[in-house]
C-alpha cells in the first residue's frame, strides 16, 4: 500500500511538472511572436504634378521590444526589401492605427507594401504584403470649395490684388488657381489671372495672385474663384462673387 501511494505521487509531481513545462513554454512562444498588418485599403492623393501620395495603414505587435525602427516598404515587385530611397517610418499611436504616407509615387502602376521591423542585431522582419495600384481617377471624389474675401489685399485706380480663401481640397490639387474677372456681372469677356508663385500643391489657405494691372480709375469689377485641373476640367468652387471697385 505504501508502494503504491509513493508511486501515485510521484505521478503526479511529474504530470505538475510537464505541464508546468508546456505553460512556460506557451507563455514564451506568445511572449516571443512579432507580427506587422498592413490593411489593404489605402487612401490618397493626386497631387499637381500628376503624381500620388498614398496613405496606408497597419498594426504590429513586438512583445520583447526588438524593432529599432518600424516602418513600411514599397517595391514594383513582390516582397520588397529595405533600402534608401522605399521606406516610411510608421507614425501614430503604438502598436495600433500606425500609418504611413509614399510621396510622390508614378501614377498609373502597381506597387507592393508590407511593414516592416529593423531588429536590434541589424535585420529585418517583415509581415505580409498588399498591393495597390496608382491607375486612380479622382474626378469623382475629388472635391475643392473656394471663397472670394470680400476686401483686396491692395488696390489703386488702376491695379488690385484680390485675395481668395480656399476652404476645403479634397483627393486631389487643381494644376491652376487665381480669378476670373471681368467688368460684367455674368462674366462675359471675362480675364484670368492665375497665382503662379505656388511650387507644390494648393491647399486649404489664402491666395492672392500677383497685381492685376491695366484696370480702369473708379470701375467695378466682378471677381470669382477660378481653378483647372490635370484633366481639364475648370471649376468655380462655389457660387462666391465680389464687387471690388479702384479709386
Amino acid at each position: 500500500m505504501r508502494n503504491l501511494m509513493k508511486g501515485l505521487l510521484i505521478c503526479v509531481i511529474t504530470l505538475m511538472a510537464v505541464s508546468c513545462s508546456k505553460e512556460d513554454n506557451l507563455n514564451a512562444n506568445q511572449f516571443a511572436k512579432k507580427s506587422f498588418v498592413t490593411k489593404k485599403a489605402t487612401d490618397f492623393f493626386v497631387n499637381r504634378d500628376g503624381s500620388v501620395n498614398v496613405t496606408v495603414n497597419g498594426g504590429f505587435q513586438d512583445p520583447r521590444g526588438e524593432g529599432e525602427e518600424r516602418g513600411f516598404v514599397y517595391g514594383e515587385s513582390s516582397n520588397p526589401l529595405v533600402n534608401l530611397n522605399n521606406t516610411i517610418v510608421a507614425a501614430g499611436p503604438i502598436q495600433e492605427n500606425v500609418f504611413g504616407v509614399f510621396r510622390n509615387i508614378a501614377k498609373g502602376k502597381v506597387y507592393y507594401v508590407r511593414g516592416y521591423f529593423r531588429l536590434k542585431n541589424g535585420s529585418y522582419f517583415y509581415g505580409k504584403e498588399i498591393v495597390f495600384n496608382t491607375n486612380i481617377d479622382a474626378s469623382k471624389t475629388r472635391k475643392l470649395s473656394m471663397e472670394m474675401l470680400s476686401k483686396p489685399h491692395w488696390v489703386s485706380s488702376t491695379e488690385m490684388t484680390p485675395q481668395l480663401d480656399v476652404t476645403e481640397l479634397e483627393k486631389e490639387s487643381p494644376k491652376e488657381i487665381g480669378f476670373e474677372y471681368s467688368v460684367n456681372k455674368d462674366f462675359s469677356n471675362s480675364k484670368k489671372a492665375l497665382a503662379t508663385d505656388i511650387k507644390g500643391n494648393i491647399f486649404v489657405t489664402k491666395y492672392a495672385v500677383l497685381v492685376i494691372k491695366g484696370l480702369t480709375a473708379k470701375t467695378t469689377y466682378y471677381f470669382r474663384p477660378y481653378a483647372e485641373y490635370n484633366d481639364g476640367t475648370v471649376t468655380n468652387g462655389g457660387k462666391s462673387v465680389v464687387e471690388l471697385t479702384t479709386k
